[in-house]
């Protein structure tokens, strides 16, 4: 048929370094050919497909996709649809969430009366174009058009500049690239200068960020989630205005504020409940941590206390206790350690070079 030798004709006007596959569509999707640069080997096979049924022409689309991504250089998807999809299991709409066009370029070839507006939503959603022809005698010109625009708009290019793509669970995040405001997610930009970029996404929890390495002739792609920016923790103290230390940093100070309650029961023994005010550290990462609080020292004798806990997928809150060298969760995960009487008597001591029995020489 007049198709299949425009095909052909595509195929022969491969450069030596292309490889091509072919993929066809009827009620279900088939590799009649696996990627190769023998001209010989894939018209053959292009004579012997059978034409005929259903048109999963999405499926499809998202098979020469999935192939597509384990290859290196520049790719392309050629389809020809002389028809409306009738078959596929995806649907436009997964194709424009999957974002299946990463680094690939799609051009379509619309054959007869085909349905444009499905189409025009299928470039959208591949980030591609397609070209419509009345009879298959144009499909020889619409071949050497795709191939003449491919290399007109992109081969020169693709050598010098780099592409992104930022996605993001859930989408319809703002992207801030480098300090500017560029769209929403999933957003994709072309034509950039190679070098390393800052790449943030604004969640309602928080900003999520990491660099990106842009290289020439390359795509890179970001994904960003929301649940990799970790999970609050608060943390409040006794005594109050306790310094805290995360992981070794220095995170702040347990806020100053009233005791809830205090009641005496004898002599030194107190029961008392935490005071309202709470340090917030926001997003820390999911995880295993270090905590360190440690009181002023006029205050409290240097009382400190060291703990380790985890973060996982909610907020989290501990008082920490230094009188009682104890810490306790508001979920009831808890802790304490037995405080060695002569860390006191150390401290105490750190910094005062002086001996209580040097003035006792005079005598």
């Amino acid at each position: 048929t007049d198709a299949k030798e425009a095909v052909n004709h595509f195929i022969e006007e491969l450069r030596p370094s292309d490889r091509a596959n072919l993929i066809t569509f009827e009620t279900r999707v088939s590799m009649s050919h696996e990627f190769s640069s023998d001209k010989s080997s894939l018209k053959s096979t292009v004579g012997s497909i059978q034409v005929g049924g259903a048109t999963a022409l999405y499926d499809a689309i998202a098979r020469a996709a999935s192939t597509l991504r384990q290859e290196s250089g520049a790719k392309i998807i050629v389809f020809l649809t002389d028809g409306d999809d009738t078959g596929s299991k995806f649907s436009l709409t997964d194709l424009e969430s999957m974002n299946l066009s990463e680094g690939i370029f799609v051009y379509g070839i619309g054959l007869g009366r085909v349905n444009t507006t499905s189409l025009d939503r299928l470039a959208k959603a591949t980030d591609g174009t397609y070209y419509p022809v009345s009879s298959s005698v144009d499909l020889y010109t619409i071949y050497d058009r795709v191939i003449n625009a491919y290399y007109k708009n992109y081969g020169k290019n693709l050598a010098k500049t780099a592409s992104m793509t930022v996605r993001s669970l859930p989408s319809n995040m703002s992207v801030i690239i480098d300090g500017k405001q560029k769209g929403k997610t999933p957003f994709k930009l072309d034509g950039l200068a190679p070098k390393n970029a800052t790449v943030k996404v604004k969640f309602n929890r928080g900003e999520w960020d990491c660099m990106v390495d842009l290289k020439a002739g390359y795509r890179a792609v970001v994904d960003a989630r929301e649940s990799d920016l970790g999970r609050d923790i608060l943390i409040s103290s006794m005594p109050f205005g306790a310094s805290v230390f995360l992981d070794g940093n220095y995170v702040g100070e347990t806020p100053v504020g009233l005791l809830a309650k205090q009641q005496k029961k004898g002599l030194f023994k107190k029961n008392i409940q935490p005071a309202v005010g709470k340090l917030r550290v926001p997003l820390v990462p999911q995880g295993r941590h270090t905590l360190r609080v440690v009181a002023v020292p006029d205050m409290a004798m240097g009382l400190e206390y060291e703990f380790k806990f985890e973060i996982k997928n909610k907020e989290r809150s501990v008082n920490v206790d230094l009188f009682n060298n104890s810490h306790k969760f508001s979920d009831g995960e808890g802790g304490s350690k037995t405080r060695d009487p002569f860390d006191e008597l150390n401290n105490n001591n750190d910094g005062d070079s002086k001996d209580p029995f040097d003035e006792l020489d005079n005598f």
